[in-house]
């Protein structure tokens, strides 16, 4: 008898047995969220709908989307397959290089063969750490911009609107992920300059504390005890 899962909670997501298919769950007439947790590598949420007499299917990373935020991408993709717009597939091929907004660059980033190699036993810890800080501070600003209109100013001022609403210490931290998704375009030839290296990582008052309850994370759906843990994790940039 198949074990009985859970995909609509973190917990029961991380319960989930690994499998060849994903866990699905029916959310309307034709349509399915699944999730897809493999014996190696990083989780993915598919969308399975049936139109036409035909399944189709799209896959999005799990790099901080929620089980509701799954349910209402797959909803689109239903209305996208109804109307007759382009599947995944051919969208990914018109995302190449500087075409790919700062979200579709994080998440090529944390989902890369290499940084499973690199990170080991803690890369699941990671890349959960590095999507939630990216969805926290980043992706609200900038997730939809294409990365090849960034430049140097655009840091700064995100700098400057987060530092107004939490420490210096955790802006810095927060920006991690962007700042190693960057080297990552550059050493991939998605961008041409290091405009980034330009801007300096603020200073941290004495005083301030990072897990004050004044500190926390302004954008994202962060609780204390997790941005805790997010805004002492050691990342790699």
């Amino acid at each position: 008898m198949a074990q009985k899962v859970d995909i609509t909670s973190v917990k029961g997501q991380d319960k989930a047995p690994a499998q060849k298919d994903p866990h699905y769950k029916k959310i309307a007439k034709g349509l399915a969220i699944g999730l897809y947790k493999p014996g190696s590598g990083a989780m993915s949420w598919v969308a399975r709908f049936r139109h036409a007499n035909k399944y189709r299917t799209k896959a999005f990373s799990t790099l901080g989307m929620t089980y509701n935020d799954a349910v209402t991408a797959a909803l689109k993709f239903a209305d996208d397959v109804r109307g007759g717009k382009a599947p995944e597939r051919e969208e990914r091929a018109q995302t190449a290089k500087g075409v790919l907004t700062v979200r579709q660059l994080l998440t090529e980033y944390i989902e890369q063969p290499k940084m499973e190699v690199e990170k080991a036993g803690r890369y699941h810890e990671w890349a959960y750490t590095t999507g939630r800080l990216a969805k926290g501070y980043v992706f609200p600003a900038l997730g939809d911009r294409k990365i090849v209109s960034l430049n140097q100013e655009d840091i700064e001022n995100l700098q400057f609107e987060l530092r107004r609403r939490v420490t210096a210490e955790t802006v810095n931290r927060g920006l991690v992920p962007l700042r190693a998704a960057l080297n990552y375009a550059l050493a991939k030839g998605y961008v041409r300059s290091a405009f980034w290296k330009s801007v300096p990582l603020l200073e941290e008052a004495e005083h301030e504390d990072c897990t004050s309850s004044d500190h926390m994370a302004p954008m994202g759906p962060f609780s204390k005890r997790r941005f805790s843990a997010a805004c002492f994790s050691s990342l790699d940039c």
